[in-house]
């Protein structure tokens, strides 16, 4: 399932850059914002990444333009897999002895048009593997048939022909 890939692949990043997204957002460093939003753009499918404090102003933030592979993820993407491209994780920042609270949001958006692509990819590779499967078990199939059945029948049937009526 795509959908649970996608979601299980953001949590795992949310996971990696939790610590520094929220360090950044409690000191209010842009460099350290802009290096954790530059990192998350190691994930191919990202469109979009915002930092934002707790107060709503934005720390750091960068879109790319993620061109799909075929002219069919466009459309696809937008209709079947709009509700896997917003992720959004709260940030929390603990001092010693306190409890948490919020510092800041991460928010990411995720092109639909790349996360098309990749699961029509996956329905390709699907699809010719299950093919390429399929026929090797008829052709399997079709020389059991032939050796262990139609072989025999012919050796039979040729050994019928040979046999002169006249003289059994």
């Amino acid at each position: 399932n795509i959908r649970a890939e996608v979601r299980s692949h953001v949590q795992q990043t949310f996971a990696l850059v939790k610590g520094s997204a929220s360090e950044a957002a409690y000191q209010l460093h842009p460099e350290l914002s802009r290096q954790v939003v530059e990192g998350l753009f190691g994930y191919d499918a990202l469109e979009k990444a915002v930092l934002k404090d707790n107060f709503g102003r934005v720390l750091a933030e960068k879109t790319l333009s993620r061109a799909a592979v075929g002219n069919i993820g466009v459309d696809v993407g937008q209709d079947y897999f709009s509700d896997v491209t917003r992720f959004s994780l709260p940030l929390g920042y603990a001092i010693s002895g306190k409890a948490q609270e919020s510092v800041g949001q991460l928010d990411i958006f995720l092109s639909p048009r790349v996360v098309a692509d990749k699961f029509i990819d996956r329905v390709t590779f699907n699809g010719i593997t299950s093919l390429v499967r399929d026929v090797a078990i008829c052709m399997l199939v079709v020389a059991i048939f032939y050796f262990m059945i139609t072989l025999p029948l012919l050796r039979l049937s040729r050994a019928i022909a040979k046999v002169d009526p006249n003289r059994p």
